[in-house]
């Protein structure tokens, strides 16, 4: 049920457009991936030990790291979707100037991460989380205004802010996930929260 209920689900989200979103087939994958979905919950709630356990869902502090890290899977992936395409149509820049632009992300996300690791072990992951999603914002905030006329610094800031906020979020909310449950649920709960992670991929393509 997990697997054809996430497949339907996918393939309407990628395909829709292309389809049409009200077109029989995107209807088609829709309602499989609805009735899949409910054959899941029904199954899982009988199982002594799910695949997924539906109650962790209800715990408000878990599903919050659920919903934010899937914001920032959907946030740095579209970028780095969207930004080379931006960047080629508008600075007619090559595949390798655009490769070094975008460096700065992941290089300060390397660079940071060790050290947010230790510091959320010391005051915990709340306040760095906020900081993360502050960067991002701000990031978000500099890539909406890069046009012909930008300069070659403020994409470098642009880049750098969302590998920092980036490098902020990702460890922490791994942390946080594992504070909001039980320890017997950690495994469970890691799983669910990196599977709506990588669910939040997918969203770039509606």
């Amino acid at each position: 049920f997990f697997i054809l209920s996430v497949a339907s689900a996918l393939l309407v989200i990628n395909q829709g457009d292309r389809w049409g979103w009200l077109s029989l087939p995107s209807l088609a994958c829709f309602l499989l991936a609805v009735v899949a979905l409910g054959g899941l919950i029904r199954v899982e709630r009988r199982e002594p030990f799910p695949l997924i356990d539906l109650d962790l869902l209800r715990q408000p502090a878990f599903l919050r790291i659920c919903v934010l890290t899937s914001l920032l899977a959907f946030f740095y992936c579209g970028a780095f979707f969207l930004m080379p395409i931006h960047l080629h149509a508008t600075h007619h820049y090559r595949d390798a100037v655009i490769g070094l632009l975008l460096l700065p992300t992941t290089a300060a996300m390397a660079l940071i991460s060790p050290w947010v690791g230790r510091l959320a072990d010391r005051i915990g992951p709340r306040w760095i989380l906020m900081a993360g999603f502050l960067m991002l914002g701000l990031s978000a905030g500099l890539q909406r205004m890069l046009d012909r006329e930008s300069a070659l610094g403020t994409m470098i800031v642009a880049f750098t802010l969302m590998g920092v906020g980036w490098g902020c979020i990702l460890g922490p909310s791994v942390l946080a996930a594992l504070k909001a449950v039980h320890a017997e649920q950690q495994g469970v709960a890691i799983g669910i929260s990196w599977t709506l992670h990588n669910l939040g991929l997918s969203l770039i393509h509606i």
